[in-house]
């Protein structure tokens, strides 16, 4: 072979293997979902008062609209009394936590799914699944309680890292009215009633404690828990 040709085929050979090295895969973009906050999913803010003219807070949180703070009336739609019981017996706590109903006493007689038991007209009792809702518009179970407690040590013995996001919903640690006859948990969690009953035994609720984390559970028909009511 001639030099000349040989020249021509090494300087060839050269460019082809510069350009292949210079030819590099992209890098992919990476990109970061952010956690969800209630900061991201409240729209509007209300109020809505009961029959004995209590006045209570609303916040709109996706579609949903919810009261933000636990009902505290003692009489029904109808005007019927309802009384329900403040924790340990003192007034007091109603006032603070709001007043803790049976199953009996929040449907206001009703079994029905979604009825409206004592909340205020256009209001009802939610279903466990408007709860999961709302539970999953908040981040889901492992992360919700982060959102919808209230921030700070003031009511729960235990203020956890990050609690009492911007949803505004406040969940205290209102305890329950067990249905031994004792009152129970003030401080340290509280149940999310739910109009869910899958028996005449049990009453599905979602479960709030110390962690950030909600959990779904049942109670007796007899416990008495706070009740926050959902618009229809």
């Amino acid at each position: 072979m001639k030099p000349r040709k040989l020249l021509l085929m090494l300087i060839l050979t050269l460019l082809f293997l510069m350009t292949s090295c210079s030819k590099q895969d992209p890098v992919p973009e990476i990109v970061t979902l952010a956690e969800p906050t209630a900061a991201s999913v409240v729209v509007n803010e209300g109020e809505v008062s009961d029959e004995d003219g209590n006045i209570y807070p609303t916040v709109q949180i996706g579609k949903q609209w919810w009261m933000a703070s636990n009902l505290n009336t003692t009489t029904d739609p109808n005007g019927n009394p309802a009384p329900g019981y403040c924790y340990g017996d003192e007034e007091e706590n109603c006032l603070i936590y709001g007043r803790l109903y049976n199953w009996e006493q929040a449907m206001n007689g009703s079994s029905a799914e979604g009825a409206q038991g004592i909340c205020p007209d256009d209001w009802h009792v939610p279903t466990m699944g408007e709860w999961e809702v709302l539970i999953n518009e908040l981040g889901g179970s492992a992360a919700a309680g982060r959102a919808l407690k209230e921030a700070g040590d003031e009511h729960w013995m235990v203020a956890s890292t990050g609690a009492g996001g911007n949803s505004k919903m406040d969940i205290l640690p209102s305890g329950w009215f067990d249905f031994t006859l004792e009152y129970r948990g003030l401080g340290e969690g509280c149940f999310l009633r739910s109009s869910s009953s899958p028996n005449p035994y049990e009453v599905y609720v979602w479960e709030v404690r110390s962690s950030n984390s909600v959990a779904q559970g049942s109670i007796h028909p007899d416990d008495a828990v706070p009740l926050r009511c959902i618009k229809d």
